[in-house]
């Protein structure tokens, strides 16, 4: 059976994990006094209430709001789910678009969000279906009353810094290929992902990169911080990784998570791998965003799917092996072509604002299929 457990915390020692219930319980406690405060704001009267309920802190969340912030007010049931999505998507955004259910008005147009219902939404409803990998690789067709959400970028970059990526758009591509992330061997060497048809096993992270290194190491750069890119650069290495054998947090890094971002944008191709029980990244819409061409060997599990007009695919080592090739010897012109044509599926597949625009009819709607990772994996082996 899959197993979704937290991955961080369940190795955590006696004495941290007393650490994290108190830190968690001041948090929870301030949090209290901000659901307090939004009691007494000011809501935009005229917009449609998109009613939370006692909707848990999902990974699409931020997505969502981001979204459609400037559609709908958010209405929330006090109850305590919505101290984990206060935790999720910031104070600020929080007091800013969020209004308490039982404030609203009788007058009030409320669209209510259930999620994984069975039976069939009410027109007043959206359920969100968060079985997503059958969906995409059973390749159905969109019904006339359903959604597809875009995957999405690590969710926090909608809280407060989704604004600022327009500018990476016009960093200049220093490098071919790139990547940047953790290699944690326990976490993602145990990666196991094979589809329910009986497709070959998809290859995970660290075998991906270990076999990149071993083929390619003369053509690789291994980037040690950010301050090192003027080093790679003068390397002439066509390859640069900046890799870390540990968990990425905020102490780990080699990079910051805006330098990671930012790293991606400089480069004409971004080798993606899978998660730690994921076989989706949230390496591969950053690379779609920044118009870095994505090596991948999972662009059938978005959808639309990535084709080889805006992408390079493989699927086992030896078609690694000729996609990394192929990504090394391209030429230019080419290379301008995928990437014109990747920002083109971006703005009209992936972009926060490709997903508003589907809420246009939106009482036409009543089911959205949505990625909620870990535990849209474990739904997927139900």
């Amino acid at each position: 059976m899959y197993n979704y457990t937290n991955l961080k915390s369940k190795q955590y020692s006696r004495i941290k994990s007393l650490f994290v219930i108190l830190e968690r319980s001041i948090k929870y406690f301030f949090y209290s006094f901000i659901i307090l405060i939004s009691f007494f704001k000011f809501r935009a009267k005229k917009k449609t209430v998109l009613s939370l309920g006692s909707l848990k802190a999902s990974r699409f969340i931020n997505f969502l709001i981001f979204s459609l912030k400037d559609r709908f007010v958010f209405s929330f049931n006090l109850n305590q789910n919505i101290l984990a999505l206060i935790k999720k998507i910031g104070i600020k955004n929080f007091l800013k678009f969020f209004y308490p259910r039982f404030l609203l008005k009788k007058k009030d147009k409320i669209l209510s969000i259930t999620l994984n219902k069975k039976m069939n939404s009410a027109l007043s409803e959206i359920d969100f279906d968060t079985d997503y990998f059958s969906f995409v690789t059973k390749k159905k067709e969109i019904l006339k009353n359903h959604l597809v959400m875009p995957y999405y970028l690590y969710p926090r970059i909608y809280n407060h810094q989704y604004s600022v990526l327009k500018d990476y758009l016009l960093e200049k591509k220093l490098f071919r290929i790139v990547f940047s992330g953790s290699i944690h061997s326990s976490r993602y060497g145990s990666f196991n992902w094979t589809n329910k048809d009986g497709q070959i096993k998809m290859l995970n992270r660290n075998e991906i990169i270990d076999f990149v290194i071993r083929e390619f190491k003369s053509e690789i750069y291994f980037l040690q911080n950010y301050q090192d890119i003027s080093n790679a650069q003068n390397s002439n290495k066509k390859i640069i990784f900046c890799l870390t054998d540990q968990l990425v947090t905020k102490q780990r890094a080699k990079l910051s998570n805006i330098e990671h971002l930012k790293f991606i944008s400089k480069s004409n191709f971004f080798l993606t791998a899978p998660g730690t029980g994921m076989p989706l990244c949230h390496h591969l819409i950053e690379a779609i965003k920044f118009g870095s061409i994505p090596i991948t060997s999972y662009g059938h599990l978005l959808y639309p799917s990535l084709t080889n007009m805006n992408s390079v695919s493989f699927h086992d080592y030896k078609s690694l092996h000729a996609a990394i090739e192929k990504s090394l010897l391209m030429k230019d012109s080419e290379i301008t072509e995928k990437q014109d044509n990747l920002l083109a599926f971006y703005k009209k597949h992936l972009s926060p604002e490709s997903f508003s625009a589907q809420f246009d009819n939106i009482e036409g709607i009543n089911k959205i299929i949505c990625c909620n990772d870990h535990e849209s994996v474990y739904r997927y082996y139900l």
